[in-house]
């Protein structure tokens, strides 16, 4: 079982990066093909939903300071009830990695490398992350401090080599943006990323000190702005009517890089670094899919769970969709109803109970005195 904790800082860019993960490459062009010029507006108000949730998951972490979501379940539901609904989030955090592996998957062989079998790469990239999780949270937590620099540069550097293709016409008419509408058909936004975040559920208790609260809140509305500006560049680089028909709309801006006819093609070397939010997002789902196990049958050795977990998770990832198509469909369809059961139904069901058992001590010991 983890021992050691994360510091404030590790959790912020954990958080960070975990919410860009695969949504900054996939959720761009499906926004502009929804909501045209006005798409860059739609991380804002997920991210503010968003936010109002962290703070109920706060609320939760803190009412039961020091216990995973798994914990908790067991805390309040019983070893039965609780180790169902345990076994549901586990569950959940393998489904999360599958998703993010074939994402990974279909983006690399779209794009880099086409003749490489798409399982090549999710067993390779899982087995450097069953690495990383059976070390522990507090390397996970290192990597990501040499990491989130090394992208965060990397974008910078591709938005400012396409600065000279912007065009501030792209964006006219402005604000015609019908809100009701577009909360409807753009709410699994609110899904993929957002709501993944709880996740960070079994976290917190591995957090120097307690101090998870403002980290976690930070990094969730950083990544609901940084999502905001990179859809904002996309439109303004690339127009409505291009972008809207891009898979990786991001992919093809690096891919046309062209600098004083001396730097040109660095798809590849920019990739790479990309790759590493990816990794960073299945490094912490795939940790909590491990530790959830963990704790649930008390195993105190991680390796044990997360090397059978590889094979389970790219099983998944090849039969769950058929190709990139499908998933985005799947993700429109049913995505937010499937995010709500873990984000909020059960939560709010935790607590309830939780009330409803504390207001039953108290009046069973009133009617003793």
């Amino acid at each position: 079982m983890e021992s050691k904790s994360i510091t404030a800082w590790q959790m912020f860019l954990l958080v960070f990066s975990y919410t860009l993960g695969t949504a900054i490459f996939l959720r761009p062009g499906e926004l502009i093909f929804t909501t045209k010029q006005d798409a860059w507006l739609v991380p804002l108000w997920c991210g503010l939903a968003g936010t109002v949730l962290a703070i109920f998951w706060l609320l939760l972490a803190r009412k039961f300071h020091g216990q995973s979501i798994v914990q908790i379940c067991l805390t309040v539901l019983g070893k039965k009830a609780g180790t169902l609904f345990g076994l549901l989030y586990a569950w959940y955090f393998i489904h999360l990695s599958s998703w993010v592996v074939r994402n990974l998957g279909d983006f690399m062989s779209a794009t880099i490398m086409p003749r490489t079998p798409i399982t090549a790469f999710h067993l390779l990239f899982l087995l450097v992350c069953t690495y990383a999780v059976i070390q522990g949270i507090r390397t996970i937590g290192r990597v990501s401090e040499f990491l989130t620099p090394l992208i965060f540069l990397t974008f910078s550097l591709v938005w400012i080599t396409r600065g000279g293709d912007w065009n501030f016409e792209r964006f006219l008419p402005v604000f015609e943006l019908n809100l009701w509408k577009s909360i409807i058909e753009n709410r699994q936004m609110l899904a993929f990323p957002f709501m993944e975040t709880s996740a960070f559920l079994m976290i917190f208790p591995l957090v120097h000190d307690g101090k998870y609260v403002k980290p976690f809140l930070k990094g969730v509305v950083l990544s609901s702005l940084t999502l905001s500006l990179v859809t904002f560049l996309t439109i303004g680089i690339l127009g409505v009517v291009r972008a809207s028909h891009l898979t990786y709309p991001l992919f093809t801006i690096a891919k046309e890089i062209d600098f004083g006819n001396f730097i040109q093609h660095v798809e590849a070397t920019t990739t790479m670094f990309w790759i590493f939010a990816i990794f960073v997002k299945l490094t912490v789902s795939f940790y909590c899919a491990t530790l959830a196990l963990c704790q649930l049958f008390h195993i105190q050795q991680r390796g044990v769970v997360a090397s059978p977990l590889i094979w389970l998770i790219a099983g998944i990832a090849l039969s769950d969709h058929a190709n990139v198509v499908e998933m985005m469909d799947w993700d429109h369809k049913y995505d937010f109803a499937y995010q709500l059961l873990y984000s909020l139904f059960i939560p709010l069901l935790l607590i309830a109970v939780s009330w409803v058992r504390r207001n039953h001590v108290r009046h069973g010991s009133e009617e003793s005195v």
